[in-house]
């Protein structure tokens, strides 16, 4: 077991007593076990006027998981488990939940007077889902600064030991953010879990609360009925991000954080949008490396390309440039690694089964292929072709590199309401239904 390279002298720190909602046996097994379950916090009504809303979203992915190959390697499959995140984004409902007093208090209660909403995550696990979320720490994903930061894991369902309920492992909180290690199923940072971890069953409409910190993993659903849950979790406000491979931002930063919603429990009931509500047309010739062109992801050239500020929709050097332009500018920018894909890591080789590779047959050393992970697809270089195994480099192909760009800003609007509630621009700048 092995400390994140960014946790450095980690102190555990917790506001005292007096507590607004929680009682001092939950402080007591929040600092000690690193979580607690607070029961009875919704009533059916306000979990079925959720789940109209959080239902629809599911059924969606759990359709588009259908086109995914069985194979590829995540723990996402059709019928199975789906995972969809930013709901706040789109659904007025899931928005004004995730301002709920009950949060607020927690908030008050465990982090402080000010928090932000940093991510928000339905779950759901049908019957006959075999597979085990891995042991992870939610700051073991991306790390933030300060790294404590609140997990509200809302039972939609009853969450029991037979369907998936979540477990911790007490006590290793107060290490800080642990290395983690990419598997096919997600991060994980415990390969062997203490002999002392916990099930935490919840009952409907309460809520398993836990740390950034507390190391957990949630079962297989063994039962004959749907376990959903929705997860939202909330960071001190101006806390610090690092993205893999980039600069350290604040987690207010729009240009990073997709679902930066601003939730400040002092006083109760204010939330703010972190969107910059402008949107930029532009067209840009592909970046050049020591003078050789480069192919991107993203579309270039021909049809202006439209950019909603503030949803993380582009490399954060890019956005950055494109701040404060006006329609006609003409410029070139020069955007190092850290803005761009990112510092190459060496650590970043990995080694996976070849039945995660369809084209494993075709697979030689430096070709690029895509694996499926928890986080969405993601593009890969082929390090070493084994009998069985193929070793990858999760450094994207661009990964340490300047880019010298040139661009031009065709047009400069505000954002509609609609882009603003999708988080992105609409090329043609009308409301799509």
């Amino acid at each position: 077991m092995q400390l994140h390279p960014l946790n450095k002298a980690f102190h555990w720190q917790q506001p005292p007593a007096p507590y607004e909602l929680i009682t001092q046996e939950q402080a007591i097994a929040y600092r000690e076990a690193g979580g607690f379950v607070l029961e009875n916090c919704f009533s059916q009504q306000e979990l079925d006027t959720l789940m109209e809303e959080l239902d629809p979203i599911e059924a969606e992915v759990n359709r588009r998981l259908a086109d995914m190959p069985a194979d590829q390697p995540t723990i996402a499959r059709e019928d199975e488990i789906v995972f969809s995140a930013h709901a706040v984004l789109t659904s007025g409902v899931a928005k004004a939940f995730a301002r709920h007093p009950v949060f607020q208090a927690l908030a008050r209660d465990l982090i402080g007077p000010t928090v932000r909403l940093y991510w928000d995550q339905l779950v759901y696990k049908r019957p006959g889902t075999a597979d085990e979320f891995p042991w992870h720490q939610d700051n073991g994903y991306t790390f933030v600064a300060p790294q404590q930061y609140l997990t509200c894991w809302v039972a939609l369902t009853d969450a029991t030991i037979d369907n998936g309920c979540p477990w911790i492992a007490p006590g290793l909180h107060k290490m800080g953010t642990l290395q983690h290690h990419w598997t096919p199923l997600g991060f994980n940072c415990l390969d062997e879990p203490p002999a002392d971890v916990v099930a935490l069953p919840v009952k409907a409409g309460s809520v398993a609360v836990f740390s950034s910190l507390t190391p957990h993993r949630t079962g297989p659903n063994l039962t004959a009925d749907v376990r959903k849950a929705y997860i939202l979790q909330y960071a001190p406000d101006g806390a610090v991000i690092h993205p893999r491979g980039a600069d350290a931002v604040t987690a207010d930063d729009p240009g990073m954080v997709v679902d930066a919603e601003v939730i400040s429990s002092e006083p109760p009931g204010v939330f703010d949008a972190a969107a910059l509500d402008a949107v930029n047309s532009w067209r840009f010739n592909p970046p050049v490396i020591d003078g050789v062109s480069q192919v991107l992801d993203d579309a270039m050239g021909g049809e202006p390309i439209a950019l909603l500020h503030g949803h993380g929709n582009v490399m954060p050097g890019l956005e950055k440039s494109l701040l404060g332009r006006a329609a006609g500018d003409e410029f070139e920018v020069v955007i190092e690694p850290v803005d761009a894909y990112g510092l190459r890591k060496d650590d970043q080789i990995q080694r996976l089964s070849k039945k995660y590779f369809p084209d494993a047959k075709r697979l030689k050393p430096g070709m690029q292929t895509v694996v499926q992970t928890k986080e969405g697809q993601r593009r890969v270089t082929v390090h070493k072709v084994g009998g069985k195994v193929i070793d990858v480099d999760l450094n994207h192909p661009l990964a340490g590199q300047r880019l010298h760009f040139q661009l031009n800003i065709v047009d400069v609007r505000e954002a509609t309401s609609t882009e603003l509630a999708h988080g992105h621009a609409h090329a043609d700048g009308h409301d799509h239904h």
